[in-house]
């Protein structure tokens, strides 16, 4: 099961079974899947609003910056969970995670790249992050991210 694509409500999907890969054996082979139902409804939703700050950049090339800005990541996490723990979760527990190799070695500077994002406090148990998200994630050289930052104090100024 995917819990990315089960929210708080209840889920029917169809299992399809491969008869030669499934460790379990069945008789009749004209079985192909199972109607699945996952009642979650008495679960609860929250929406939460995570820091670019908090991003963990994955397979970052040496001499290489990278960053999300404001407003050009997820926005919004939708977390699935019983009450009890959906109650305590705060952005803190969000761990956010984005593989950047695909701008490694590239001319792109910027690209929108699949973020994948879990609950990183072991303590909220059964909690789990619906949907899939994406960021647009800018990369930069050193020197370039410095020169940046320069301007941007002076605008400042």
């Amino acid at each position: 099961m995917d819990f990315k694509k089960l929210d708080n409500s209840l889920n029917s999907f169809i299992l399809e079974i491969d008869h030669e890969k499934s460790p379990v054996k069945l008789t009749v082979k004209s079985i192909t899947g199972f109607e699945v139902d996952v009642d979650f409804s008495d679960y609860s939703a929250k929406s939460i609003t995570y820091s670019v700050s908090s991003v963990l950049f994955l397979n970052k090339q040496e001499g290489m910056v990278y960053s999300v800005e404001q407003g050009e990541g997820p926005g919004r996490i939708k977390v699935i969970g019983p009450e009890k723990y959906i109650s305590k979760l705060t952005s803190d527990d969000l761990r956010v995670e984005i593989n950047v190799s695909a701008l490694n070695n590239s001319r792109a500077r910027g690209q929108t790249l699949d973020a994948n994002i879990t609950v990183g406090n072991g303590e909220l148990k059964n909690c789990w992050v619906y949907g899939e998200y994406q960021a647009y994630v800018t990369a930069m050289t050193e020197d370039e991210a410095a020169a940046v930052a320069a301007l941007a104090d002076e605008v400042q100024e």
